[in-house]
């Protein structure tokens, strides 16, 4: 014990006692002797480091802006007047603080008020009034309500309806795409996780969920919209940029909601027409016997109980439809690029690759699995 309280009592070899009585009452007779303050000695560059430190956080923030790949880069109507409010409403903000910052210094330091008890006379006092009144009730009313007029007229700016009506439909975890009859669409189709439009067109998505809540989000192009399970929700947009605009599900809906993406691509109205003619048509008959026995496989197994091939059988509604499989980049939503090796995996098991998907194991043989992977990759 007397050993534990020996070891209690020094720290460095030296007492405790005289370790806090050195901190309370510093040795401070040299630094005196030269006339300096000892925290100038100790820390010359503090002040400078504090008054920087709000410098490097706004440069920060406006290089990470000026790298955003989102809102911040709109290349279509509804977020460009989403960022037009974004920049009204943070020039707003910004003035508003300066003068609330300028007012407070003002006042702190403005001289004859010293003596906070100190008599005031009735000019003066009618003077602080009308400032009050006018800084604090009347400025931030008309502020208010110029914004709040600002965001209705933008809001009014929007069309309601557009030219082109694509319906889509978020699943666990995947999206469901139709694209009904209009403007360069010669009959209804489906596809999956891909939409295609023309630039400078007004476009509407019908928006429906088959399960739970989603929310639909490409920031480039425009703001979120919630899919509520019974309902139908509608955004309008065009896209004003050809291009591949990145989207994903912004509402959290399960254990893959990280990998419930999909791609928005903007074409001319031309290529829009070419790819919808496509599109359209019944799947390719196969070529090669190892396609003819790979269809064989797609129709004899569980696969036709939950994908439709048009052409083939069409009637199945559970999983995406595969009638053009081969004309996207990627499957799972984003999970896998497509390719032969992937396609296998995902076929065989993609409850490993995509945990929480609705897809169960497939319990084929090597030959029929890739008669199955060739003959699905056929479908452009």
């Amino acid at each position: 014990m007397r050993a534990v309280a020996g070891r209690r009592a020094t720290a460095g070899g030296r007492p405790c006692q005289s370790r806090r009585a050195d901190e309370r009452h510093p040795d401070t007779s040299a630094v005196h002797a030269v006339g300096a303050h000892p925290r100038r000695s100790e820390h010359p560059s503090s002040a400078h480091l504090l008054r920087a430190r709000p410098v490097a956080i706004l440069a920060t923030g406006l290089t990470l802006a000026a790298c955003s790949r989102g809102g911040l880069a709109p290349d279509g109507t509804d977020a460009s007047r989403i960022f037009d409010v974004t920049v009204v409403l943070t020039i707003a903000a910004v003035v508003v603080s300066l003068g609330v910052v300028v007012a407070w210094i003002w006042a702190v330091r403005r001289p004859g008020r010293s003596d906070i008890g100190a008599d005031v006379d009735a000019a003066e006092a009618t003077a602080e009034r009308r400032l009050v009144l006018g800084g604090g009730i009347v400025m931030p009313a008309v502020v208010m309500a110029v914004l709040l007029g600002f965001g209705l007229w933008t809001m009014d700016a929007a069309p309601q309806q557009g030219d082109l009506e694509i319906e889509v439909v978020g699943h666990q975890y995947w999206w469901e795409v139709v694209y009904r009859d209009g403007p360069g669409v010669p009959t209804t189709f489906r596809t999956a996780n891909q939409i295609r439009v023309p630039v400078d067109t007004d476009v509407t998505m019908v928006l429906r969920s088959d399960d739970v809540i989603h929310s639909f989000f490409v920031p480039q192009l425009a703001g979120k919209v919630d899919l509520v399970p019974g309902r139908e929700n509608t955004l309008t947009f065009a896209a004003t940029e050809e291009g591949t605009y990145e989207g994903f599900c912004a509402e959290f809906c399960g254990v893959q909601h990280a990998w419930m993406k999909f791609e928005v691509v903007a074409t001319t109205p031309q290529e829009f027409s070419d790819w919808a003619d496509r599109m359209a048509r019944p799947a390719a008959d196969p070529v090669t016997d190892l396609q003819a026995h790979g269809q064989e496989v797609f129709a004899g197994n569980s696969c036709v109980g939950c994908h439709a091939i048009s052409g083939v059988d069409d009637s199945a509604r559970i999983g995406p439809d595969l009638t053009h499989l081969a004309s996207r980049d990627e499957i799972g939503a984003g999970v896998l690029g497509l390719d032969e090796e992937n396609l296998a995996d995902w076929i065989r098991n993609a409850q490993a690759i995509k945990g929480g998907s609705r897809m169960p194991p497939q319990q084929l043989s090597d030959d029929d699995l890739d008669a199955l992977v060739a003959y699905l990759l056929a479908l452009e």
